[in-house]
């Protein structure tokens, strides 16, 4: 399943419970000497993205299952799909020899093909009892995948809301030493709202605006603005006049389900003035 579709999965749950994390990881991975041999291996991906870039990486917890996300994307999944457990680690594609492919389809992975904001890389299927056998294949190929990710982040993953602290702190009762994302923090060292906003405003400049649809966003601003002056100077020339414009005010700058209804060619978010 991918990300996209694992974020919709029906089903709420508790994001900072350590014992909701406990569960589903127990559930996950049935198997104690399965569960560490993972659990090491997720670590291990944590510790190397936060070397890499300590904002880059965050883990949300699911009903049925835990996501390590890397920069724009899931890196490693582990939890229960049609009633059985799996494993997906994604891969670079550029590290993977053609042997470590054969080796790896031998012992049953399968390769389901590349995220499309990582270019080359790999997603890998993984039933999780054969994973010691499986690394010595993968391991190489995998981090430099997490590594790549990591690099790609200039203020913070694109999944920070959905990190959860719960599955952090289930690993640390576990005896694992790992930290938190440094964003989880900003309000903690009392980041100033300007420092804040600057950072919000980096990140939204450098991914959202680079976007096609930011750039046809930002091209209509200007027709916008002109066409927002315009109807300004009718209000204001009708005032003059005499004339009652509280109707025209409200269906031009109060952005309310009223105004949408009555149809309008300004844009309520849009003033002259700004």
């Amino acid at each position: 399943m991918s990300e996209e579709n694992r974020e919709s999965t029906p089903g709420k749950i508790d994001r900072h419970s350590t014992e909701a994390a406990k569960r589903v990881v127990e559930e996950s991975l049935a198997q104690s000497e399965v569960r560490q041999a993972v659990l090491n291996l997720l670590v291990e991906s944590i510790h190397h993205a936060h070397r890499t870039k300590d904002t880059s990486w965050g883990l949300t917890l699911h009903p049925h299952g835990v996501r390590l996300n890397v920069g724009p994307l899931e890196v490693f999944y582990f939890g229960r799909e049609r009633g059985q457990s799996i494993v997906v680690l994604v891969a670079d594609g550029e590290k993977l020899s053609v042997t470590d492919r054969k080796s790896l389809a031998r012992l049953g992975v399968e390769f389901t093909g590349e995220y499309k904001s990582m270019p080359l890389s790999d997603r890998a299927v993984i039933a999780p009892e054969t994973i010691p056998t499986v690394l010595p294949h993968i391991r190489d190929s995998y981090m430099s995948l997490v590594e790549k990710a990591a690099r790609t982040v200039r203020t913070r993953t694109t999944w920070y809301e959905t990190h959860s602290p719960g599955v952090t702190n289930y690993l640390r009762k576990l005896g694992y030493e790992i930290e938190e994302p440094e964003y989880t923090k900003w309000e903690e060292k009392g980041q100033s709202k300007g420092k804040q906003f600057a950072k919000l405003y980096d990140e939204f400049s450098s991914s959202y605006l680079d976007m096609d649809k930011g750039q046809k966003h930002l091209s209509i601003y200007e027709s916008q603005r002109a066409e927002a002056r315009r109807n300004y100077d009718d209000i204001v020339a009708r005032k003059g006049r005499g004339e009652d414009v509280t109707d025209l005010v409200w269906q031009n700058y109060c952005p309310t389900p009223t105004r949408r209804a009555i149809g309008s060619g300004a844009h309520g978010s849009t003033s002259p003035l700004r």
